[in-house]
């Protein structure tokens, strides 16, 4: 249940109780005192057994709140996007202070700011415990955190609210959404001549890296016999190579605000990123990601293809920066570090065409560079400037306009044939 009006206001309705107890016990009491009799005893004592009742609600009870949280059933600190968590929380409340119902509320946190928030009524069992279970929206790409675990209640007269708090930090990363891509037709074209990824297979040549020994196969030259391995066995064995690794891939990711009007379109940006990494690595290509912001952010093959830890949380809590640094010193970083991948295939990702883009994919193209530019756009699409895009064309560079990621796929080549 997320209903902001189930928690009852504090403010100057608690101290308007206060002070209507306090005049009413007041007055139980002169009463007694200059009256007498038993009906004002029986009044002070009715008064006087209200108060120890109230006072044992402010000094112990739901104060003394704890409680601990799970998060699904073996649940990893990386989230697949889209996903929906089952999240259990067992609440004890220590005493022996009569409570009605406990008011819960959960907040989730999303970059610092609420996402979502649970807030339910539980009623306690014999041993003042309850378990909480609900179940998250859909949890878009981010880094979320629990803030601490709120309940409220009331006494059994419904006169004076009682609140208490418990931490049970959790904090978890959702990676971003990604899309299967099976063709790359820009980066499988070598010398501007397009091949399919088959065909490429096939003609892969072997290096001199020796990778094992495996079964002859007619047609194996002498040379390639492992006479060592066919003495013991009795059976011919070949040598087996590993295969000379294809051209690198290099993502370069535009994180700059300035060049993103909505939040969305900075989504499909780095869900853009995130599944050209995913294509890499089922193509076997190394792939070499550039985040542009305030700085320049580099990531090398290795760490891309392993998914190392800090890159999963890098991919999952980047967001748009606001640049600080002269956008000429990041260009000239950035191509310090790729000029020595020589003939690699570019990605690059941007809300916008700028003219640092155009001299930067020139070097790439003189470098022996090719690839795809995808420009992200909203709701609101404008193309960019035609003199730029037919630049891009000059320099082997592919123009793509993005609105959708599940368009890329057919974009950048189609399905597999």
């Amino acid at each position: 249940m997320n209903n902001m009006e189930l928690v009852p206001r504090q403010g100057r309705s608690r101290k308007r109780s206060i002070v209507i107890a306090v005049g009413i016990y007041v007055s139980c009491l002169f009463y007694f005192l200059f009256q007498g009799g038993k009906t004002s005893f029986m009044l002070l004592s009715m008064a006087t057994l209200l108060a120890v009742y109230w006072l044992s609600g402010l000094a112990g009870g739901i104060r003394r709140v704890s409680g601990e949280r799970m998060l699904g059933a073996g649940m990893s600190k990386f989230v697949p996007a889209r996903s929906r968590l089952n999240v259990s929380v067992r609440i004890t409340v220590p005493g022996w202070f009569p409570l009605p119902y406990v008011i819960v509320r959960e907040e989730l946190l999303r970059f610092g700011e609420r996402y979502y928030e649970e807030e339910t009524v539980v009623t306690l069992d014999a041993k003042r415990t309850v378990v909480l279970s609900y179940r998250t929206p859909f949890l878009q790409r981010g880094w979320y955190r629990y803030e601490a675990t709120s309940c409220c209640s009331r006494d059994l007269f419904g006169v004076f609210e009682h609140h208490g708090k418990f931490e049970a930090p959790a904090a978890f990363y959702v990676m971003p959404t990604t899309v299967s891509i099976p063709r790359w037709n820009q980066a499988e074209r070598q010398d501007g001549q397009g091949h399919l990824e088959q065909n490429r297979h096939m003609r892969r040549r072997e290096s001199t890296q020796l990778n094992g020994v495996r079964e002859y196969v007619h047609g194996d030259r002498l040379s390639r016999i492992h006479w060592n391995a066919t003495a013991k066995t009795g059976v011919l064995k070949s040598k087996q190579f590993d295969h000379e690794s294809f051209s690198p891939i290099l993502i370069v990711l535009d994180v700059r605000a300035a060049l993103y009007e909505e939040a969305n379109a900075f989504e499909t940006a780095i869900s853009a990123a995130a599944s050209l990494a995913d294509y890499a690595r089922t193509h076997e290509r190394p792939a070499y990601i550039a985040a542009i912001g305030n700085g320049l952010k580099w990531w090398d093959a290795d760490t891309v293809r392993t998914q190392s830890l800090f890159f999963k949380q890098w991919l999952s809590a980047v967001h748009r920066e606001r640049t600080e640094q002269e956008d000429g010193r990041i260009y000239k970083q950035l191509m310090e570090h790729s000029l020595r991948l020589n003939g690699a295939a570019v990605a690059w990702i941007s809300g916008g065409l700028t003219g640092e883009d155009i001299s930067a994919v020139s070097s790439f193209f003189k470098a022996g560079g090719y690839g795809t530019y995808l420009h992200i756009h909203g709701s609101d699409y404008a193309p960019a400037d035609n003199a730029r895009i037919r630049m891009l064309g000059k320099h082997r560079f592919q123009y793509i306009p993005l609105g959708q990621l599940q368009q890329l796929p057919q974009l950048l080549g189609g399905e597999a044939r």
